[in-house]
């Protein structure tokens, strides 16, 4: 079956009507499959991108890691990577993980990547950005809002503003 590792990215649709346009992506078997509709589609089905080594992923390289720590990305919070995303190969690769915040303890599970492209420093009107992060045993995904700088990113106060949203934690920023 399908299971493993996901991303998913989520898009508006160009009519703004409230639309919205979902891409999963996972793994089995060392291939990786993917997905996709819009806000009104209830069966999907699976499509097989590549078999084999990903395109544009090197297994020689080595991604340097840019910012290690634990942070909600709440209101006034700012994250300044090693390296500014206009400098990077391709973006930044932000690492999110579970985290227990009644003892605040980071927890090595529930791992979500969210890639940022260095091409949305230059994209008319992108400023801030929603990052969806799902969580396990059937929780909801919760959704963090930032603002996007070449040198940082900075938080938003919806990003505490109920208690769910702060059982995740961006733990990692990655060059890729």
């Amino acid at each position: 079956g399908i299971n493993g590792w996901g991303m998913m990215q989520v898009m508006k649709n160009q009519s703004g009507a409230g639309e919205f346009t979902v891409i999963y992506y996972t793994q089995a078997n060392g291939r990786i499959f993917r997905t996709g509709g819009n806000s009104s589609s209830t069966n999907l089905t699976w499509y097989e991108v590549h078999s084999g080594a990903t395109p544009g992923i090197h297994t020689n390289y080595t991604p340097p890691e840019l910012y290690s720590g634990a942070i909600f990305m709440d209101k006034g919070q700012k994250v300044y990577p090693t390296k500014k995303l206009s400098q990077c190969r391709n973006g930044w690769a932000l690492y999110w993980s579970d985290y227990t915040w009644e003892t605040g303890t980071t927890n090595n599970w529930d791992w979500n990547i969210t890639y940022i492209h260095k091409s949305a420093l230059t994209a008319k009107g992108f400023n801030g950005f929603h990052s969806v992060v799902g969580q396990a045993n059937s929780k909801p995904a919760i959704v963090k809002y930032m603002y996007l700088r070449d040198d940082h990113l900075e938080g938003n106060a919806h990003n505490t503003s109920r208690p769910d949203l702060k059982n995740v934690v961006l733990r990692k920023v990655y060059e890729f």
